[in-house]
Formats: C-alpha cells, sequence, structure tokens
C-alpha cells in the first residue's frame, strides 16, 4: 500500500505500508487511496515500513 502527500518547498513524503501480520486485509490491498477512517483499514491495522521524503 503507497500513500503519497506534497508539502510545502517543493517535497513529498510517500509512506508505504502493510497490514499488522494476522490482520484482514483484503479490501485494502492494492496501489490506490484508502481513508484511515474506513472499517477494513483500521480493521488492517497498517503500520509504516518505509518512509521516503523526496525533494523536488
Amino acid at each position: 500500500m503507497v500513500r503519497a502527500g506534497t508539502a510545502a518547498g517543493g517535497c513529498r513524503l510517500l509512506l508505504l505500508l502493510e497490514p499488522t501480520p494476522g490482520a484482514p486485509a483484503d479490501d485494502v490491498d492494492g496501489d490506490r487511496d484508502f481513508r484511515s477512517d474506513a472499517p477494513a483499514m483500521r480493521a488492517a491495522k497498517p503500520v509504516i515500513y518505509e518512509m521516503m521524503l523526496m525533494f523536488e
């Protein structure tokens, strides 16, 4: 799972997420946007496994 955002100053923050082991994640799998308040996302209990800050 990927989430990118743009911050002031021309930098981008990219967070790579994965579900907590054993948590259901079928409904929140793939390269698309998911709301953090979605029941399926909360059930997956995602954790950040990589964080990148890119300057443009």
